[in-house]
């Protein structure tokens, strides 16, 4: 795997959807790739819940496993960029070995993608930062309410663009929020068309005290010719000596529920990639990449 390839599969995945985004540090681009699973849970479909809703259960546990936040925040207005920089910097110490990677079992996007795909889905983050600079384009809004930051856009596209996700009259969402005490990221991306919710993606990161990311993303894409109609879902367990991602699928329901990680301290792909199709799975250790099939 060549130096710059993944960067040209960064490209392509701009140039293919809407939805799909590259990997770069503090990045105002706001494509977003996505994924998404299915599991029998009550979840609300309509609107990303708070950090509290998620937790109460289990608070003591999380408290035990969340990190400082002295450790990953700078200035105050920046929290999103620095929570994405954290992320971004944990996952990149196995960039070498990744690009290293060499195999015939599995064609060159497969393990390219699946390493590029948890940094690009919440690689727009850091935008919301800008705001008091940059100003509101899209409905933007973030809003601090004592380390909880809130933020997210809603616009009506006027005018077609390039992906099929991108038709004049598509209503696009996007809410989230950090939780700064507890180093924990929800997002939640939609497209509705004519009424109808076209696409779905859900992102949960959060951070351990030892500097450990656990994430799931999940996303339902609008129908392409030619490309299967699906789900996808990547569950990524990234520690300082190890990187472990595995790619799934489910069925392609757009209004899909599943089962928040949020609360499950260090978890595992596998136990997260329960009641999915898992389709492969990508390690990084002692500076070597291997994949494997299912």
């Amino acid at each position: 795997m060549g130096k710059n390839l993944l960067t040209v599969l960064l490209i392509l995945a701009i140039a293919i959807s809407a939805t799909a985004c590259g990997k770069k540090k503090r990045s105002d681009d706001e494509a977003a790739y996505s994924s998404n699973n299915t599991q029998d849970v009550d979840q609300s479909n309509d609107a990303i819940k708070t950090i509290d809703e998620y937790v109460e259960a289990d608070e003591n546990e999380v408290k035990e496993d969340i990190g400082s936040s002295d450790s990953i925040y700078g200035e105050s207005g920046e929290e999103l960029a620095d929570f994405f920089d954290a992320f971004d910097d944990a996952m990149g110490k196995f960039e070498g070995a990744v690009n290293g990677y060499e195999t015939e079992e599995f064609a060159f996007f497969d393990i390219g993608f699946d390493y590029l795909a948890p940094t690009s889905c919440i690689l727009s983050i850091g935008s919301y930062d800008s705001l008091d600079v940059l100003g509101s384009k899209e409905g933007e809004y973030r809003e601090d309410s004592g380390g909880v930051i809130s933020f997210g856009k809603e616009f009506t596209r006027e005018e077609d663009g390039f992906g099929p996700s991108e038709k004049k009259g598509d209503v696009t969402r996007e809410e989230g929020n950090l939780d700064t005490s507890s180093n924990t990221l929800l997002l939640e991306k939609t497209v509705e068309r004519s009424g109808e919710l076209l696409v779905r993606e859900v992102a949960e990161v959060y951070m351990l005290t030892d500097g450990t990311f656990v994430a799931q993303f999940l996303l339902k894409r609008a129908p392409q010719d030619n490309v299967e109609d699906k789900g996808n879902a990547y569950f990524v367990h990234c520690s300082k000596d190890e990187l472990e991602i595995i790619k799934a699928s489910f069925e392609p329901d757009v209004n899909f529920t599943y089962e928040s990680i949020v609360g499950k301290g260090n978890i595992s792909p596998e136990d997260m990639s329960q009641g999915y199709e898992k389709i492969r799975k990508l390690t990084v250790r002692d500076d070597k990449a291997s994949a494997e099939k299912y």
